[in-house]
């Protein structure tokens, strides 16, 4: 009985040093898969701000395109509203004027195709920056919306 009760204790030292081996390899396992969670969750975090911070460039980058864009559509329509649209003669007779006026109706009718032209495309222009613009806005608010729902 003495033999059995030593292998007793025996098996029960070698359970213990067992257990407490399994205990401090799970909370190394645990540490080590909480350290990467954490080290994803930080790289992830750094990749949401780089894309807020490209995003946010590229909309004020649009913003300065659609002033100037504006701009540009301002001092066409000025121009043409008082009629500072550069003509082939301006220092000329009357007379010279008539006989040369279906010249200049041509010029300006060509001048105002042209005008209508780029105010075409300018409004095309407009149209697709302001579609890219809600479209990053929508993408910021969204990527700021995933950060506050993972903190």
């Amino acid at each position: 009985p003495s033999s059995m009760s030593s292998v007793n204790d025996d098996h029960d030292h070698l359970l213990n040093r067992s257990v407490s081996r399994s205990g401090s390899f799970v909370e190394v396992e645990v540490s080590a898969a909480l350290s990467k969670r954490l080290e994803n969750e930080v790289q992830a975090n750094f990749a949401l701000k780089e894309q807020i911070r490209y995003l946010t460039e590229t909309i004020q980058q649009l913003h300065i395109d659609l002033d100037n864009k504006k701009t540009v559509i301002e001092n066409l329509t000025r121009r043409i509203s008082i009629g500072a649209l550069p003509t082939t003669d301006n220092n000329s007779t009357r007379t010279r004027n008539l006989k040369h006026s279906h010249v200049n109706a041509s010029q300006l009718q060509l001048l105002m195709q042209e005008t209508t032209l780029q105010n075409s495309m300018l409004r095309k222009d407009l149209e697709t920056m302001g579609n890219a613009l809600q479209d990053a806005n929508k993408q910021i608010n969204a990527l700021q919306t995933n950060k506050k729902n993972k903190n």
